[in-house]
């Protein structure tokens, strides 16, 4: 008779990421080592990845790389490779195919996410020019951009043409035409957003947003925050209702009394007619 094999219990999601949770890590660790420390010195070693060491000073600079694929091919290189052996690492009896598959796609989100934080990169470093560019302008419109210094006295002569060309450009040349508008005109004032630098409008926006949330949370919460002049007039309001609720108790009073006269009267009218 044969056994029966009990069932296995369904995995939660939470024991399934705390089952995986170091064999990711350790898979990580490995992608990051292979990319940093056997494909970058190979592809360095053949001109295919910027050197981190300084040139010679006999040598000439090498070209700047650029920024939107930098990284680009170690991540993905080192991706395929690692999406390769952890492939077979994990399923070593599958078909070649299947692993190179494996690898492919790794290398193909790796190279996606790679482009994106180069992008979010380049972006990074737009928005700081375009701050110091805004603070450049700034700097001259307030005069603050001086001549600058005079080079030291050389013992040869300098001819009044040369003089003349050596002189330090004025402050508008270091203007920028950033808003298409004339830098005398009043309205590009330091305050003005059109000047305003990358710190300042992130400031005024964050500002500006909170003071919007805090204005929303105020009209939706049940608990108001008044300035003393506000709460003034509530108590003025309240002791003016306070005052009529005394004005109309008494008339009503008066009124009662007036009654009750009317009723004495006629209570001692008829006591007097039976008599």
């Amino acid at each position: 008779m044969a056994q029966k094999v009990p069932a296995q219990q369904p995995q939660t999601l939470l024991d399934h990421t705390l089952r995986t949770a170091p064999l990711n890590v350790v898979y990580g660790t490995v992608a990051a080592s292979i990319r940093e420390y056997a494909l970058v010195p190979v592809l360095t070693h053949f001109s295919l990845h910027p050197s981190p060491l300084s040139p010679s000073p006999g040598s000439p600079a090498p070209p700047p790389p650029s920024p939107h694929t930098a990284n680009l091919l170690p991540t993905s290189l080192s991706a395929l490779v690692a999406g390769t052996a952890f492939s077979y690492f994990q399923r070593p009896a599958s078909a070649a195919g299947l692993h190179a598959r494996a690898g492919l796609t790794l290398a193909l989100g790796c190279s996606v996410l790679q482009g994106i934080v180069n992008e979010a990169d380049v972006v990074r470093i737009k928005l700081l020019v375009w701050g110091e560019e805004r603070a450049r302008a700034k700097r001259a419109e307030a005069g603050l951009l001086g001549e600058p210094a005079a080079a030291e006295p050389s013992a040869t002569a300098v001819t009044p043409d040369a003089a003349a060309g050596a002189t330090a450009p004025p402050p508008s040349a270091y203007l920028t035409d950033l808003t298409h508008r004339s830098a005398t005109t009043p309205s590009l004032a330091p305050s003005d957003p059109g000047r305003e630098t990358f710190s300042e409008r992130s400031d005024r926006l964050i500002g500006e947003g909170w003071s919007w949330l805090g204005r929303k949370a105020s009209a939706l919460s049940p608990v108001k925050k008044l300035d003393p002049e506000a709460y003034e007039r509530k108590l003025e309001e309240r002791l003016r209702g306070v005052e009529d609720e005394m004005d109309r108790a008494r008339r009503e009073r008066e009124e009662l009394e007036t009654v009750g006269a009317r009723l004495a009267e006629q209570q001692r009218l008829r006591e007097a007619e039976r008599r």
